[in-house]
């Protein structure tokens, strides 16, 4: 219910192109948020508003292709979910319960970034999720386990596609040191 009610909020606000984030700052700046995080935050926040609506206003068309393949991306994520469910389960999944689970999997996946492939992390939060809709921890851990498999699975294929095209850390290097040397020389003159 929050996402359907978040989608058209969000495209009225960007065709709008009303300043949000500023508007956010604003509020904080008149409930006491000290002056200088206010002057630190409000340019952040204008220019994350232009960077959106500038390219909303560019590529109008692409703006809508690319929210609709977001919008599958997440319902296959869903059906991922609900089918594996279906295989590991004990209990009969229901599709609420893999829509809460994948968004919770969304939300792990931005939270802990910083951790490589969220170790443990996901493990645990789906565990603990899945004992709350009524599915067992062990459910939710096996269920983490094989979307990591998967995770794996494709990151392997994608590096032997890329090692098959001929990467190499040596050509990775030279063409970044060659960049480097060229926007050295933009910004000197020489």
């Amino acid at each position: 219910v929050g996402a359907l009610l978040f989608i058209p909020l969000a495209l009225f606000v960007v065709r709008g192109r009303a300043r949000v984030l500023s508007g956010v700052v604003n509020f904080f700046a008149r409930c006491g948020l000290p002056r200088r995080v206010v002057d630190k935050l409000k340019p952040s926040a204008a220019t994350l508003e232009d960077r959106i609506y500038g390219f909303y206003q560019r590529n109008q068309h692409s703006f809508y292709s690319i929210f609709a393949l977001e919008l599958i991306f997440h319902l296959a994520g869903v059906l991922e979910i609900y089918t594996t469910l279906s295989f590991i389960s004990p209990i009969p999944p229901t599709l609420t319960q893999a829509l809460i689970l994948e968004s919770v999997n969304r939300i792990i996946n931005v939270v802990f970034k910083f951790i490589p492939l969220r170790a443990g992390v996901d493990e645990g939060g789906t565990g603990q999720v899945s004992k709350v809709l009524g599915l067992t921890k062990t459910t939710g851990v096996t269920l983490a386990i094989v979307r990591k498999g998967r995770d794996l699975f494709w990151s392997a294929i994608g590096l032997l596609l890329l090692l098959q095209r001929g990467f190499s850390l040596r050509t990775l290097q030279s063409e970044q040191a060659e960049s480097e040397h060229s926007l050295q020389t933009l910004t000197t003159g020489e």
